[in-house]
C-alpha cells in the first residue's frame, strides 16, 4: 500500500492545506480549504529562517497583508480573508480565484496585442489603481507577472509587498524595482514617488502589451535615452494615442500624468484611427503607413520583416516606425542594423537588402523580429506596393 501523506492545519487547525500551488524565496503558496465554511482559499505562507532579519521579515510580510486587507472594497484587488502568525511563520489567506498572469497570457498569443484591446485590458486596474491612490497607498510593482487574467476576462491586482504610503515628504523609501518597469524614482532612497510612479509601471505594461517588448530601464534610459514609439514595431496606435502613452513613461515624474484618472482619460482620448475594418479601406492605409514609415537616410527606405528562426509560424510584416527618413534616429538605426547583422542578401528582383540579425540583437534591442528589409529607393518601393496590391 502506498504511504498516506498526513494532512497539515493552520490558522488553529481552522484551514486546511491541501497542495503547493508555487514557491519562491522563504514563501510557499498553497490550495487550502476554510474548515468552517467549505470554501476554497489560497494561503501564502512564510517561513524564514533563523537569524537577524527573521522578525522583520515577518513584520514586512504581515504589513503587506493588512494593506491588502485595508482595499477590500476594491473589487479589482484580490480580496485578503485573514491573515496570522503561528508557530514562528506567517500567513496570508486570500479567495481563490481561476486566473492566470498577464505574462503568460502575453506568451501565448501570436502577435502583440491592439491599443485598442490592451488598454481596455487594463482599465479595470486603472480603476483599482485610482481607488488605492485615493487610500494614499502606491503598489510600486506593476508588472505582467502581477497581474492576473480571471476567468471573465477581466485583470486584477495581486503582490502588494513593495505597496507604501504616499507621503508628501522625500523620506526614506526601500529601494525596489523591476528593470523595464520602474522609473528612475524608485531606484533612489529618497526619490519623490507619488501617483506618477505607478503610471510609469502602468504605461510600461501598455507598452509591452503592445509592442512585445520590455522597454528599456529606466537608468539606462536616463544616460541615453533609446526608447523606441511603439509605432516602430508595427503598433497599431494613433498618434494621439503613442504620445499619451510616451508621456506616461517620461522619466521626470512632474512631466507626466500627475495621476491614474489624468492618464485614463488621455488613454481614451480617441480620433479616429488611420485604419478601418474594411478591407480595401486596410489596404488603402497599409500604403499609406508603409509610405510615411520611413526610418532610413536619403536613398533607403526600411520595413522589418519577421523571421521563422524566432517564431515556428510565420509572421505578418512588421512596419519599422515613423522617424523622418533624414532624422538623426534614423541614421543611428540604420547604423546599428548594419553593424549587427549577421548576414546580409539582396532579394531576388535586386531591389532591397535583407540584414539577419542574431537572436541576442533582437533580444537585447528589443526588436519584434529578426530580419529588416531596405528597400533602396522610394520607386523602388512604390512598385513593390502596387506588386503586392496594398
Amino acid at each position: 500500500m502506498g504511504k498516506t501523506t498526513q494532512k497539515r492545519y493552520v490558522g488553529n487547525n481552522r484551514y486546511c492545506l491541501e497542495k503547493t500551488l508555487g514557491k519562491g524565496g522563504f514563501g510557499i503558496t498553497w490550495l487550502a480549504v476554510d474548515q468552517e465554511n467549505e470554501q476554497k482559499v489560497v494561503i501564502k505562507e512564510l517561513c524564514p529562517p533563523p537569524g537577524e532579519t527573521r522578525e522583520k521579515e515577518i513584520r514586512n510580510f504581515l504589513r503587506e497583508a493588512r494593506v491588502m486587507a485595508s482595499l477590500h472594497s476594491v473589487k479589482e484587488i484580490v480580496k485578503v480573508l485573514n491573515y496570522f502568525e503561528e508557530q514562528g511563520n506567517a500567513y496570508i489567506v486570500m479567495e481563490y480565484l481561476r486566473v492566470t498572469s498577464l505574462r503568460y497570457y502575453l506568451e501565448c498569443q501570436d502577435e502583440p496585442l491592439s491599443f485598442e484591446k490592451a488598454r481596455n485590458l487594463l482599465l479595470p486596474v486603472m480603476d483599482g489603481l485610482e481607488q488605492m491612490h485615493k487610500k494614499h497607498i502606491l503598489h510600486r510593482d506593476l508588472t505582467p507577472d502581477n497581474l492576473m487574467l480571471r476567468e471573465n476576462g477581466s485583470l486584477c491586482i495581486i503582490d502588494f509587498g513593495s505597496a507604501r504610503e504616499i507621503t508628501e515628504d522625500d523620506r526614506t523609501k526601500t529601494v525596489l524595482f523591476k528593470s523595464g518597469y520602474a522609473p528612475p524614482e524608485q531606484y533612489q532612497a529618497h526619490g519623490k514617488q507619488k501617483a506618477w510612479t505607478d503610471v510609469y509601471s502602468l504605461c510600461a505594461v501598455l507598452y509591452e502589451m503592445i509592442t512585445g517588448a520590455i522597454p528599456e530601464d529606466s537608468l539606462l534610459r536616463k544616460e541615453k535615452d533609446t526608447l523606441y514609439p511603439p509605432s516602430m514595431y508595427g503598433a497599431e496606435i494613433t498618434p494621439e494615442q503613442e504620445k499619451a502613452l510616451l508621456r506616461g513613461m517620461a522619466l521626470d515624474g512632474h512631466d507626466r500624468y500627475a495621476s491614474i484618472k489624468e492618464l485614463k482619460e488621455a488613454l481614451l482620448e480617441e480620433k479616429k484611427p488611420e485604419w478601418s475594418t474594411n478591407q480595401k479601406e486596410k489596404n488603402k492605409n497599409q500604403k499609406f503607413r508603409i509610405r510615411t514609415a520611413m526610418i532610413l537616410g536619403a536613398c533607403m527606405t526600411g520595413v522589418l520583416m519577421a523571421g521563422n528562426s524566432l517564431r515556428e509560424k510565420e509572421q505578418e510584416v512588421h512596419y519599422a516606425g515613423n522617424f523622418d527618413r533624414r532624422a538623426e534616429e534614423a541614421q543611428k538605426f540604420l547604423e546599428l542594423i548594419r553593424t549587427n547583422a549577421v548576414s546580409s542578401k539582396e532579394t531576388e528582383d535586386g531591389k532591397s537588402i535583407i540584414y539577419e540579425l542574431s537572436k541576442k540583437t533582437v533580444s537585447e534591442y528589443g526588436y519584434p523580429c529578426n530580419r529588416v528589409r531596405f528597400s533602396r529607393t522610394d520607386k523602388d518601393l512604390d512598385a513593390y506596393l502596387t506588386q503586392e496590391n496594398f
